[in-house]
């Protein structure tokens, strides 16, 4: 079975459902037959850790209900059976323990074998690491959000090259912890991506989203809540309807325009309109990023590992990623 033909409109998010829906049914008109040759094999063993996993839940659940009326039973009562809430607290130490490996297993297996899959399908070669996530070096050289934070970790790193462009993208979350009031704030959660592009560009080039600016206020927003940043000069695009959605600073006015062209500005907001985020994008050093905020935690399984819906919600996480590389053209500067 060969896999299917990506076209340049592939996929959107829609905040309401929380799922990945199709625009263009090109995209996924194999993914029936993808699902019954290639996922359902799979299911049988998944289905099995996922039943171990839930047999040892429902023994710590058990254990600790018999602990807590064993316990009641003692100081209400005085019988000596101490040593029976003993072994309902030994049970229940178990089986979280069991209960925790045996999910963590089922997880792991569930990425190794259907998210490797649906991976492999659709762009044959794309390493996988379901462990690993873009570094904080890429992160921090994009600019797209620089406040200063304390904590950043992610998962689901795929790495390689589509359409000859080598590109690398992960699920990431980066939080802050650092301020007097002890709360953790979300800095960035979502999918962050870079590619790497054959083109002289040495510059820093920002498209934020308008109203949110990566600009500091004054010296010590600069010095102490926000990374480093070059001076960066304001850029007029003379695009009224980009203009809308964005503010485009650059340290190299020029080298913007001819980045930031009237061809990219629409394939910028037509990516924006078809995943409806406040996607934000940048072209620092020869390397474009993109930042796509979601609130939902991609690539994980579900209770029901043949849950066809969800397996389909994956196949489309992994279509927007490449979709990036087609909605974006950055296979010209390849």
């Amino acid at each position: 079975m060969n896999g299917p033909v990506l076209t340049d409109n592939v996929c959107i998010v829609t905040e309401k459902s929380n799922i990945f829906n199709t625009i263009n049914m090109e995209g996924i008109k194999d993914f029936d037959a993808f699902y019954e040759i290639k996922i359902m094999p799979l299911l049988g063993e998944l289905e099995r850790e996922r039943l171990l996993t839930k047999q040892w839940g429902i023994s710590g659940i058990v254990a600790l209900i018999a602990g807590i009326l064993l316990i009641a039973v003692i100081y209400f009562t005085g019988w000596p059976i101490g040593w029976l809430a003993f072994i309902s607290l030994l049970v229940l130490l178990l089986s979280i323990y069991r209960y925790a490996a045996h999910n963590d297993r089922y997880t792991v297996d569930f990425k190794q074998k259907v998210i490797a899959l649906i991976i492999q399908y659709l762009n044959p070669g794309i390493v996988y690491k379901p462990s690993s996530f873009v570094s904080s070096k890429l992160y921090n050289a994009s600019g797209l959000y620089r406040r200063r934070y304390s904590n950043i970790t992610g998962d689901d790193l795929l790495k390689g090259i589509y359409k000859e462009v080598s590109f690398q993208c992960s699920e990431l979350l980066v939080e802050n912890d650092t301020d007097s009031s002890e709360v953790i704030h979300t800095v960035f959660k979502g999918l962050f991506f870079s590619a790497k592009l054959d083109v002289a560009f040495y510059g820093g080039t920002y498209i934020w989203k308008r109203g949110e600016e990566q600009l500091g206020v004054s010296l010590a927003d600069e010095h102490y809540r926000l990374m480093p940043l070059p001076k960066v000069y304001h850029v007029h695009t003379g695009h009224a309807a980009f203009d809308k959605q964005y503010s485009v600073y650059s340290t190299d006015p020029a080298e913007a325009h001819a980045l930031v062209d009237a061809d990219m500005m629409e394939h910028m907001l037509a990516f924006r309109k078809q995943i409806e985020r406040d996607v934000v994008f940048s072209f620092v050093a020869g390397r474009c990023y993109v930042a796509i905020p979601v609130k939902e935690n991609l690539f994980e399984p579900t209770r029901k590992p043949g849950d066809k819906e969800n397996i389909k919600e994956h196949f489309f996480a992994v279509l927007l990623v490449l979709s990036i590389v087609n909605q974006l053209q950055l296979n010209k500067w390849a």
